[in-house]
């Protein structure tokens, strides 16, 4: 929707402000032949720029509004929009935007969230593999053959970690929790990189969806404690569960139930304020960028509890004799306590990495 490229000339004596904060390296041609190849849409400064154009640093975009009130970058001159367009000459607002760049600038660059970055593709890699191929819960439900031959295969090589039906319960809805809580959590995760504002919307759209496949296991309570535990939510959970039963009289609700349904408040509310903040005016960059990484934390850790139940499981098998490794209590503590581990994990980095964001650079 926005209008044709515009050509205009950006005065001479404003570049080396804007540009001051970008190291040398990354700044002219080579650069941004290296952008345009990892998918960037790039302004090349010293030739000509162009209508809402953007320029990518160290793995981020900012974006360089031509309109009224831009916060970042060139803007045409309020007063001479009409004259500027004519002639073609853009004028460069820099008065608080050179202190804004320069903090932007940084905080793409910190290694901290490069770092982070690198493990939330790793998730979503990981989700990918889990879901599509191997254990493949996205095929779950989708035919009786199906699933009685990955069942066998499960039960021959796997079962030591878990009964299969932490896979497999969902089939006594058909393929429709794998339609609507496993696929779109791949379609999510992987949501990112240059077209940010396409996929930004993808990853919300199928939050969405994500947010309806809970539900269906939320009112069917397919939960692991319910369905795979034998009634064992891990020994934190039983012990909360029996004193809620004893002086509380069951007033509230089971502990894991709780927990996971506040997480679930936790991951609609942060979708819900990363989209206002996207699309509020004027754009506060910032604000959006940190309720986006509250969005993620609050479900990408699911990606982490896989493999640290695997490795829980493992360790038990080693150390746990008589039995012991394979009860369903055994199994129940991995499982939950990985759960809670990676959930504070995430959460916490998440708002670790937003108050280093706002520190001064």
């Amino acid at each position: 929707g926005f209008d044709p490229p515009v050509q205009c000339k950006v005065p001479r004596m404003a570049m080396p402000r804007m540009l001051a904060t970008a190291p040398a390296s990354r700044v002219g041609g080579a650069a941004c032949s290296e952008w345009r190849a990892r998918g960037f849409c790039v302004a090349v400064l010293f030739g000509a720029c162009r209508r809402r154009p953007c320029l990518a640093l160290g793995g981020r975009r900012l974006q360089l509004h031509l309109g009224a009130g831009a916060g970042v970058g060139a803007t045409w001159g309020r007063r001479r929009r009409g004259a500027a367009r004519a002639r073609g000459v853009c004028t460069v607002r820099m008065a608080q935007d050179a202190e804004q760049s320069a903090a932007t600038v940084a905080r793409a660059t910190a290694p901290e969230l490069e770092v982070i970055n690198l493990v939330v593709l790793a998730s979503a890699v990981f989700m990918a593999i889990w879901v599509l191929a191997v254990p493949g819960s996205w095929w779950v439900g989708s035919s009786p053959e199906h699933d009685a031959w990955a069942r066998g295969v499960y039960e021959e090589y796997a079962s030591f970690f878990a009964p299969s039906s932490i896979v497999f319960k969902y089939n006594v809805l058909g393929q429709l929790v794998g339609w609507t809580h496993a696929l779109p959590g791949v379609v999510r995760q992987a949501a990112g990189g240059a077209l940010h504002r396409v996929l930004g919307r993808a990853m919300l759209a199928a939050a969405t969806v994500v947010m309806l496949g809970y539900a269906i296991i939320d009112t069917n309570n397919l939960y692991a404690d319910a369905v795979d535990f034998a009634g064992h939510g891990g020994g934190l959970a039983d012990a909360a569960d029996a004193l809620n039963a004893s002086q509380l009289g069951q007033l509230l609700p089971p502990f894991n139930l709780g927990g996971v349904r506040v997480v679930a408040l936790w991951f609609v509310l942060t979708g819900v304020q990363a989209w206002l903040s996207a699309g509020q005016a004027p754009k506060d960059a910032s604000a959006h960028r940190e309720w986006a990484l509250r969005h993620v934390a609050s479900g990408v850790w699911v990606a982490a509890q896989r493999p640290l139940f695997a490795a829980v499981r493992l360790a038990q098998g080693l150390f746990l004799t008589g039995g012991v490794a394979v009860a369903p209590e055994t199994m129940a503590d991995a499982f939950y306590y990985s759960a809670y581990f990676v959930t504070a994990l995430y959460i916490g980095v998440a708002e670790w990495a937003i108050r280093q964001d706002a520190r001064p650079k």
